[in-house]
């Protein structure tokens, strides 16, 4: 929307991991655009390959940070600019002043909802020690209640792993955080009988430089780390590539306001989830890792534009005849 606005014409790739949203996005586009306004090209990597040699204007990506450097270094041989945004271990902080249940429940639904497959999902949590047992409790009870019937995993509550190579890439993450001394306090595994569906898990203590801790997971797992100072969270933030997103619950104005000064992220939602998304007011996007450029309303239309500034010199002459 933000390009046609904008007075572009567009070319649209849709991701090959997901054929049938592909094709669906394709019929949409075929049925509203002329092929010379929009034209949708699905495919494989090949595809996407030819498109990045064209001479295009500007570059639009939406994935991980490993292909945005791809495209940024495609775009780069013709001069395109390029909007990033990918995505990165974007952390929740929870510091037990701001209600707990509260905080669990919507850290539990910034985890879950598609399966943790959003780039701007809850990655891993840092935890007031003190509150760890009672966060915890909250967390597995809106689980219980929102993802399983009966004490057993209900699948329709449940989105799957986009494919078995991820699914595999998931649990290894979790595998080698228990091989490395991890508790892991709930689920671990495929869920029993069903394709491409991960158990609800919770691992506890993964060390700072495990997968888990240091690769964007995109899945139904959730680290949780514990505190005491607030400086331990802001050194383990700094040490790690910018994050496309931050979430903060706290009551304690000084311990927000202490977190914002302390870190760079994208985005930051406190005390809710993704509202820095949803809200289109306001410029969305990522930093460095987490992507470039920003957009959502009037930030995307100027995203997609040249603000080309224009001059007309009058001369003393042309003044005085009123030209």
């Amino acid at each position: 929307m933000a390009a046609l606005a904008a007075g572009n014409t567009a070319i649209v790739k849709p991701n090959s991991l997901t054929p049938a949203t592909a094709r669906v996005i394709g019929e949409i586009v075929q049925a509203v655009f002329e092929e010379r306004l929009v034209a949708a090209f699905e495919g494989d990597d090949s595809v996407a390959d030819v498109l990045l040699d064209l001479p295009v204007d500007h570059i639009f990506f939406t994935g991980s940070p490993a292909v945005g450097k791809v495209i940024m270094a495609a775009a780069a041989r013709h001069l395109a600019s390029v909007t990033l945004e990918l995505g990165g271990k974007s952390p929740a902080i929870v510091d037990g002043t701001h209600d707990l249940a509260e905080s669990a429940r919507i850290v539990a639904d910034g985890r879950h909802t598609n399966g943790g497959q959003m780039c701007f999902a809850v990655d891993y949590v840092w935890v007031r020690r003190e509150v760890l047992e009672p966060f915890l409790a909250h967390y597995n009870a809106w689980v219980d209640e929102n993802l399983y019937s009966d004490g057993r995993l209900n699948p329709a509550s449940m989105t799957r792993i986009v494919n078995e190579r991820n699914l595999e890439r998931v649990l290894s993450m979790v595998e080698d955080a228990r091989a490395r001394g991890a508790r892991v306090v709930r689920g671990g595994g495929r869920a029993p009988g069903y394709r491409q569906l991960i158990e609800p898990t919770v691992v506890l203590d993964a060390p700072l430089d495990s997968m888990i801790m240091t690769q964007e997971i995109f899945g139904p797992v959730l680290p949780v780390q514990t505190f005491v100072d607030p400086a331990e969270v802001l050194s383990q933030i700094q040490a790690g590539p910018k994050p496309l997103a931050m979430y903060i619950y706290s009551d304690d104005e000084a311990f927000v306001t202490t977190m914002l000064a302390g870190t760079s992220s994208g985005g930051v939602t406190v005390n809710g989830f993704a509202s820095h998304v949803a809200e289109y007011r306001i410029p969305f996007g990522g930093v460095n890792n987490s992507g470039t450029g920003r957009y959502h309303g009037i930030h995307g239309f100027r995203e997609f534009s040249n603000p080309r500034s224009v001059v007309r010199v009058i001369t003393t002459t042309d003044a005085a005849s009123g030209s």
